[in-house]
């Protein structure tokens, strides 16, 4: 289990259930199936290049999205992702507020 989810997990057993499905319900769910495959994929890089999620990792994986191509518009789902999936569990956000 990568550092990402074991601190994932701690953190979710300490958020009530429906405290988690309350904040669940503030998006649609296009846009959680969509911040999901954007946090599975980051998730899949930190766990492959042994990082942690931190400001750095963050900078450098979105400058390996921009060097792929990726728009301006896809990299900023990615923040959103990672910023709502930091409040969803009680993490400081590593992409600022």
């Amino acid at each position: 289990m990568n550092t990402l989810t074991e601190t994932a997990s701690k953190q979710v057993e300490q958020v009530s259930s429906a405290t988690r499905e309350l904040m669940a319900q503030s998006v649609s769910p296009n846009t959680l199936r969509v911040y999901k495959t954007a946090l599975d994929a980051l998730t899949t890089w930190l766990t492959t290049h042994a990082r942690e999620l931190s400001d750095s990792a963050i900078a450098d994986y979105l400058t390996i999205l921009h060097h792929a191509g990726k728009s301006v518009a896809r990299i900023n789902l990615v923040l959103a992702a990672v910023n709502w999936g930091t409040k969803l569990l009680i993490l400081p956000s590593p992409v600022g507020s």
